[in-house]
């Protein structure tokens, strides 16, 4: 997958699955490597086994999106009405 393609996939949500990629003719060996490709050169960071990240300036984390990626790393959890927000 082109990088640019990947970009038209995620531009709301930058956090996306592997699984993802692996839908189609490709095979996961090269989704591997495309993957550690795009970390090396600092376009997505991993956040967990199997879910990535795109980094700024790729893709523009909304407000709040901090507390969207804490939610969905450490499940089950709770979100507390004393959180501040803040603009990236």
């Amino acid at each position: 997958m082109k990088w640019g393609k990947l970009l038209g996939f995620v531009v709301d949500h930058p956090i996306f699955a592997a699984e993802m990629l692996r839908v189609g003719k490709t095979t996961p060996e090269a989704v591997n490597v495309q993957l550690s490709r795009w970390k090396k050169a600092g376009k997505i960071t991993q956040l967990r086994r199997g879910v990535y990240m795109v980094n700024p300036p790729y893709a523009r984390l909304p407000a709040g999106y901090d507390l969207y990626v804490a939610a969905l790393l450490h499940a089950p959890s709770y979100l507390s009405l004393a959180s501040e927000f803040r603009e990236y």
